[in-house]
This record gives structure tokens, C-alpha cells and sequence, in this order.
């Protein structure tokens, strides 16, 4: 018995003396300017403005406020964008973007490298029809489906990338006690509406619907089918001035804005569980010395009953 406990004691020392404490020794990081804006017709141009942060910092968002925003037409001075507190961006005074232009952005801040940024804007793309199968499968689960169809032209010649995004009408009536007097104010709003197929040029977003590129189509009429599951449920208190079935955001983008879109969804998974919790992606940027986005796109909606 007395060999038995020795031997326990000793594999115990064993295995605690093999804890090994390995350093991990990352470069000293260096903060660059984050870029984000979206440039789109007859909407005031809004840029954000956030610096880099190192891989083990808790913050979420670290907004720069005093930078220097300057944009450009076709290589000619538009505005000195202004920093909005309430909004945290800066926007411009009453400058709106057109179809067919090009724009740059540069920006510079106290303590960084300056940035700067190009793009244009695409034409618009119409829904030329659109189709609604109410039952187009069951899943896995036992829950039925719907399926949307829309039917657009594709410009011919020219490398095109769309977004499409829908939007469903939602109430919230909040509960007050009957005897407390107070009046119940409703309020309307609206939910994402989820997408998704089985064709190999539709991908998904981070909550912004689906992304897709005109390799298989260029310069055809293209239907694009889509499955989602329906959200009656949130429709039944809403009045009947409101009972839209569903809004469609179809929009014409470019390359960045269709492949920061695209990667966004895995980059941000594989953060959720920590450092190691998968495979590191590299989003995409268009900022010259810098990380972001800068992109434009024109856009077709469009209300479904």
C-alpha cells in the first residue's frame, strides 16, 4: 500500500513539473486611420473615421475626432468634411454624390500616416419583376420556406456586383399595467429579412443579406431565386397602411464593397470564441496606408404587398 501511494505522489509531481508557459511575443503595434464610407446618390456623403487596435484590446470601436477629411470630384475640391459628435462621423454640408463620378478621399490626423482612397459609383440596376412562392420547400427541421425570385438586366461588358437586402415591417406594443393610466405608444420598425440559397455566386453577409457577382450572366436578363423563411407572425398588429409584405434593397456595387462584404461574416465568426477560436481572415481594404473601406453603389427598392 505504502509503494502504491508513493508511486501516486510522484506521477502527481510528474505531471505538474510538464506545465509548460509559452510567451507569445507580438511586434509592438503600431495604430493606423480605419476608414468607413459608403458614398451613394442623392444621400450626404458620411465618413468614419477609427484607429487600429492591437489584438488583445477590449474595445470595440475607437473613434479618431480630429482628423482632417477632404473629398474630391473628378480630381477637383468638393468639401472639408466636419466631425458630427452625435453621429461620430463626419459629414458633408449638403454635397451629394453623383452616378459616373470619381471620388478620393484623404484623410490625416494628428499621430498617423495619412490615408487617402478612391471610387465611383455605378449605375443603377432595375428589378425588372419579381415572384413570391409563399411554400418552396421544407428544411432539415421541418420548417417551410418561401422563396423570392427578381429579374434584372445585367449590364453588358463590364464586371458588376450586387447586394440585395430586404427589410420586413414589424410592430412592438409594449406592455403597461391596465391600471397605470398610461397610454401604450406602438412602435413600428423594421427586421432583416435573411436570405439564402444553394447557387455558388450567392454568399452571404454579416447581417447586410447576400452579395453576388455577374460571372455566370454577364450582359443576360438574370432571375436570381432566393429562399427565406417568413415572418408573418410580426405583421399581425401592424395596420393595413403598413402591411407591406417585404423591402427589397437591390444594390450595384463594386469589387471592395462586394468583397469586404463577403468576408466580413467569417471574420467576425471566427472571433467570437477568441484568438484561437479559427482560421484568421484578412479583410479586404481599398485605403492606401490604412484599413476600411471606401466605396460607392447606386441602388434600386422596391415594396413588396
Amino acid at each position: 500500500m505504502k509503494t502504491v501511494v508513493s508511486f501516486l505522489v510522484c506521477l502527481l509531481i510528474l505531471v505538474s513539473s510538464c506545465e509548460t508557459i509559452i510567451k507569445l511575443d507580438f511586434p509592438e503595434h503600431s495604430s493606423k486611420l480605419v476608414i468607413n464610407g459608403l458614398l451613394t446618390p442623392d444621400s450626404l456623403v458620411r465618413v468614419a473615421v477609427y484607429k487600429s487596435l492591437p489584438v488583445f484590446d477590449n474595445q470595440s470601436v475607437s473613434y479618431v475626432s480630429d482628423a482632417t477629411v477632404v473629398l474630391f470630384e473628378d480630381e477637383r475640391l468638393i468639401d472639408t468634411l466636419r466631425f458630427n459628435q452625435a453621429f461620430r462621423q463626419y459629414m458633408a454640408g449638403s454635397f451629394k454624390p453623383g452616378i459616373g463620378k470619381e471620388y478620393r478621399l484623404e484623410v490625416s490626423a494628428p499621430g498617423y500616416d495619412p490615408v487617402k482612397a478612391s471610387c465611383s459609383i455605378a449605375d443603377e440596376v432595375k428589378i425588372i419583376q419579381t415572384q413570391l412562392k409563399d411554400s418552396a420547400g421544407i428544411d432539415e427541421y421541418g420548417a417551410y420556406y418561401s422563396q423570392l425570385s427578381l429579374t434584372f438586366n445585367d449590364p453588358p461588358g463590364v464586371k458588376n456586383y450586387y447586394n440585395l437586402f430586404g427589410l420586413v415591417p414589424a410592430v412592438l406594443i409594449p406592455w403597461i399595467p391596465s391600471n397605470s393610466g398610461a397610454d401604450r405608444d406602438t412602435v413600428y420598425f423594421y427586421n432583416p429579412q435573411y436570405f439564402f440559397s444553394n447557387l455558388p455566386l450567392v454568399e452571404y453577409t454579416y447581417g447586410n443579406g447576400i452579395v453576388l457577382n455577374d460571372e455566370l450572366f454577364d450582359g443576360n436578363t438574370y432571375t436570381l431565386s432566393v429562399n427565406f423563411y417568413p415572418q408573418y407572425n410580426y405583421r399581425s398588429n401592424i395596420p393595413d397602411a403598413r402591411k407591406e409584405r417585404m423591402k427589397l434593397i437591390f444594390k450595384n456595387t463594386d469589387f471592395i464593397y462586394y468583397n469586404y462584404n463577403r468576408k466580413l461574416q467569417p471574420h467576425i465568426g471566427n472571433q467570437n470564441g477568441g484568438i484561437f477560436s479559427g482560421e484568421p481572415v484578412i479583410m479586404p481594404t481599398n485605403i492606401e496606408n490604412g484599413y476600411g473601406i471606401f466605396s460607392g453603389y447606386s441602388a434600386d427598392t422596391l415594396t413588396l404587398y
